[in-house]
Formats: structure tokens, sequence, C-alpha cells
């Protein structure tokens, strides 16, 4: 493995930021850490670069542990949310940085920054300063600068968080395509996720300082082992539910509750695109009525109040034959097929809208 941390632990006077986080990072993979802000994720990246020192566990990087190396002999290269150029330096001077520590000779550095520009599609702006990029421009440079040395390992903590949406879409589209033509093997912290279930291969959720789950982009969205990921990962309905007969029951929705006994009070978490709506005559699984209808694209989300008065958001694509057929006031009925159900740890009656 590339990357492996074993039971790593750091404290800030007494209070604790990462509680035994345990994961490995194979070569040449793009992890994602995933998780809401204050979770832990940058710390554990800082941890890894050499940045700040773990209060317990270990760090290894291919296979040595590196607790007691200096952040300069770890070959790991880092990029920050705010770009961290030097002001005052050209992009060109900014990208050699590195090398010009190391005292590379001239001609190298020359060739390997020529190379970099050509790499993050900077060429011919080498001569200009920070303050006159755009922030998509500005955060490539220090991409560029971070590979300059060649790290084995690239860390990127919130890379694109301080760029706009568009310019945010835009390069976490080119930074996919870049790994899949270096294969470095490389961790980045977001708490966006569906920037996570674009750009990585595998996604570790971290929150409070602990790992919630580590699996493929598929694996958490469809697979969430717990209630937390199910909630943080995507867009889902919260309902909470009693299992009668096997199966988790809200009003007259109903899903198979292996492992559950009859009487246990649960939570029933159903994805926004797992809600059916039908406009044919009343059935088994429920009828409602559309209250609220929101054009997203190539998307509407309908909010839909049950008979039973349970709320509901289904997601209807642009194939659907009721996306340009449904209107607020219809009458419809209600099909749910698939669910995930976890214990229900407080008594919170989340009977709201989906989000």
């Amino acid at each position: 493995m590339a990357i492996r941390l074993q039971n790593l632990t750091k404290k800030f006077g007494g209070q604790g930021a990462v509680d035994t986080v345990s994961f490995q990072v194979k070569q040449g993979e793009l992890v994602g850490l995933l998780g809401p802000s204050g979770g832990g994720k940058s710390t554990i990246l800082r941890m890894i670069a050499g940045l700040e020192r773990p209060t317990g566990g270990d760090i290894f990087l291919n296979g040595q542990s590196v607790n007691n190396l200096p952040p300069q002999d770890r070959g790991v290269g880092m990029v920050f949310q705010h770009y961290a150029l030097f002001k005052h330096m050209t992009v060109a001077e900014n990208i050699a940085f590195g090398l010009e520590v190391r005292k590379s000779p001239k001609a190298a550095m020359k060739e390997r920054v020529r190379e970099l520009l050509a790499l993050v599609g900077l060429e011919g702006l080498d001569n200009r300063y920070p303050h006159q990029l755009s922030g998509g421009q500005r955060q490539r440079v220090a991409l560029a600068r971070s590979l300059a040395p060649r790290p084995g390992i690239l860390l990127l903590d919130e890379p694109f968080g301080a760029v706009d949406a568009k310019i945010r879409r835009e390069l976490r589209e080119w930074l996919r395509k870049l790994h899949d033509e270096m294969h470095m093997t490389s961790i980045f912290v977001t708490h966006d996720q569906e920037e996570a279930l674009e750009v990585a291969d595998r996604i570790v959720i971290i929150n409070q300082g602990r790992v919630e789950q580590v699996g493929t982009p598929k694996e958490i969205y469809d697979h969430p082992e717990t209630e937390f990921v199910a909630n943080f990962v995507g867009p889902v309905n919260v309902l909470a539910a009693e299992v009668v007969e096997g199966k988790a029951q809200a009003g007259p929705l109903k899903i198979k509750a292996p492992g559950f006994q009859n009487g246990d009070r649960v939570n029933l978490v159903i994805r926004p695109g797992d809600v059916v709506l039908e406009s044919a005559e009343e059935w088994e699984y429920g009828t409602g009525e559309v209250k609220r209808l929101v054009f997203l694209g190539d998307m509407v989300k309908a909010d839909i109040e049950t008979d039973s008065g349970h709320c509901l958001t289904a997601h209807l694509s642009r194939s659907n034959p009721d996306f340009d057929r449904l209107q607020a006031g219809d009458r419809v009925n209600i099909k749910v097929d698939m669910g995930r159900i976890f214990p229900r740890v407080l008594e919170s009656g989340m009977d709201g809208w989906g989000i």
C-alpha cells in the first residue's frame, strides 16, 4: 500500500480532533476524504504530510513508517485551498520554487517548468503574476508547483474551495483526467458530496474524527453502513417507522427489514430517486398529493404529502413520462421498492420533506 494509517489519533490541548483512524490507499489510487467541516479531514492530511505530529498511531508511506520524518523527506506534495502562491513571484518562479530549494540545475529546472506549464494548460502564462490569473489558473499553478519535485504522493486540501461553482466543476473534471494520465497516489479533502462521487476511486467518510465508512462511490451511495453516511452522501427521505411482520412500515410504505424484530422503532431512509410516482388508480403502496414541484434542469423535484401524513421527496428524470405532465395539486400513487433501515437513535419524528 502506498499509504497506510493505523489508529491515527490527534489531540489539541486535550481535545480530540482525530480518533483512531485507520485506512489504506493503494498505489496510483485517488481517494477522497469526505465529511462535514471540522470533522478532522484536514488534520489527517496534515499529519500525512508531516505538518502536524500525531498524538498516537502510525503513518506508513510506501511501507515505511514516517512518524519521525520531517515533511521534506516524505516525498509528498501538498496543494492548499487558498493556493499559497508567492505574490511577488511569476508563475514560472512559483512552479520552480521547490526545485530552487533543492538546488536543481538551471537547465533541468527550466525544462521541468515548461513541462508542467503544458501539463496544467498554462502555456504562455509563465511571466504573469498570481494577481493576473483567475482563481482556476492560480489553483493550477499551485498544483504544478506541488508536482515539480516529482513527489510520490499528492495531497490536496479542499483544492477547489476558493473558486466559483462553474470553475469548480471544470477543475474537478480536469483533476480526474490528469490523475488518469499520471496515476499518482493522491488524497483530496472535500465536504462536497458530488465532488467526491465524481472524482474519487474510493471515498473515506470522516465524521467527528472517526471513519464512518470506506468504499467506492457506488458502495457509499447505494449501501451506506450508517444513517450518518446515508444522510450525508446524497439527498434522502428519513421517515420514522416501526417493524411490523418483518417490514419497516411508515404509513402505507413498507420495506423488508432483515435483522430487526417486530416492534423495533427504526428510521426508514429512502433516496428520492427510488420513490416511484404513478397517476393510475390507487394501489397498496399508498396515495398522496403533489405539494410542490421544483424544476432542476434534467430533473424535477416533487414534494409529496401522503394520505397517511408522511412527507416524501421524489426525483423525476427528464425521461420520465410524468416529467412535463405532473402539476402541483395532482393526486399520485406512491411506490418505494428500495430503502435502508437503521435503528432509531433519537425520537426526532423525522417526517419532513426529503433533502
